[in-house]
């Protein structure tokens, strides 16, 4: 078993280790079980899976489906993830985007 020193310092989410942090924690956990809150601004992702019938229902509706390529283009902090899809804008709050499989692309 690998042990992990870690480093705690004060860092915001527009810094680039934080960005670097998230990765690596990406990585750690396994790309598999990333999901949409964990996304990074500028990323490019692909959506895996959205679990409930319902939201996946209104999700079509706006463009966003398992298979749909997107961008992250926004993360405001304790809110919304912003995606891009095209030429729009959809913002996903905290609590579902934590429900939402994805990878990058």
């Amino acid at each position: 078993m690998k042990q992990w020193k870690v480093k705690f310092c004060r860092i915001d989410e527009n810094d680039f280790h934080f960005n670097i942090i998230l990765i690596i924690i990406v990585i750690v956990k396994g790309v598999n079980k990333m999901t949409l809150d964990l996304a990074v601004k500028g990323q490019k992702i692909e959506v895996i899976t959205i679990p409930d019938e319902n939201i996946r229902a209104q999700a079509i509706r706006l463009g966003i489906y398992e298979g749909a390529k997107l961008v992250c283009s926004e993360k405001l902090p304790a809110g919304p993830v912003i995606l891009q899809n095209r030429m729009q804008e959809i913002a996903i709050g905290r609590n579902l985007a934590k429900k939402i499989a994805i990878k990058t692309i």
